[in-house]
């Protein structure tokens, strides 16, 4: 027989994705120059002969059927087939509760406190107790944003916390947004011809300050956009415009000088 000089690697997909993802295909090209190919590997269907390794990419579903999955890991496992990450390292991590090993070990992290299936722990108190106005409830096993959401402490969220709390363990973590995108516009001028608003030159400059600085110091990164301004001088347009770059430019020298 001849040898096959060719290497094999499963990505591994889901069925709903079986030719892989725009991103997976593009590697193609350079794996064959590198005398490998890619073989799309659903994970709940046969493994394809001659497979060298596996790589796990877009298993998105795996939280839905997680016995399943766990399952597929342990038998690619016992067939020696080489997986990445390792079958110990998904084990560990398809449960989002790592993180709190991961606190433990001294790393830092969001705040996270877990709350198990029916422990019956009630949202108001857990916000409270954490002294959060808003947080962040995501399933502990989940994926694409399953059951994920934004919550205050209103009795709609905590109904729905609690009905969830039934099915599955949670995570809550505060919120915690990492970068604003400001539309600055120009259009709230009153003398602008289409915003209907009215606010004057202070007054646009007092809402950029509230939204530049108040996310400087909340330690919040922002980035602005200039847009709108359809004033009868197009001068204001232009004075709004460069004064909303230059309170932009002014927090960011001195944050630069405060780091």
């Amino acid at each position: 027989m001849a040898r096959r000089t060719r290497r094999r690697i499963g990505f591994v997909t889901m069925e709903e994705l079986r030719a892989l993802t725009p991103d997976d295909r593009s590697a193609f090209s350079a794996f064959s120059a590198a005398g490998i190919e890619v073989v799309p590997t659903v994970w709940t269907e046969p493994l394809p002969e001659g497979l060298d390794a596996l790589v796990l990419r877009s298993t998105w579903d795996y939280h839905l059927r997680l016995a399943d999955f766990l399952a597929w890991v342990s038998a690619v496992e016992a067939r020696g087939i080489p997986l990445w990450n390792s079958p110990d390292t998904v084990r560990w991590n398809v449960d989002k509760a790592y993180l709190l090993e991961v606190e433990a070990r001294g790393v830092p992290i969001l705040p996270t406190r877990h709350a198990a299936r029916g422990s019956g722990v009630a949202l108001s108190a857990l916000l409270r107790e954490a002294g959060w106005e808003q947080a962040v409830v995501k399933p502990s096993i989940s994926g694409g944003a399953f059951e994920t959401w934004r919550t205050g402490a209103g009795a709609e969220d905590a109904a729905r916390f609690a009905s969830q709390l039934e099915a599955m363990d949670c995570l809550v973590q505060p919120f915690a947004p990492e970068l604003v995108l400001y539309q600055a516009g120009a259009d709230p001028y009153r003398e602008d011809q289409l915003g209907g608003l009215a606010l004057t030159f202070a007054g646009l400059e007092t809402r950029d300050r509230a939204v530049i600085d108040g996310c400087a110091r909340r330690g919040i990164a922002v980035a602005t956009t200039l847009g709108g301004g359809y004033a009868r001088r197009f001068e204001d347009t232009v004075r709004i415009h460069a004064t909303t770059s230059r309170l932009a430019l002014a927090v960011a020298r001195r944050r630069v000088g405060e780091a």
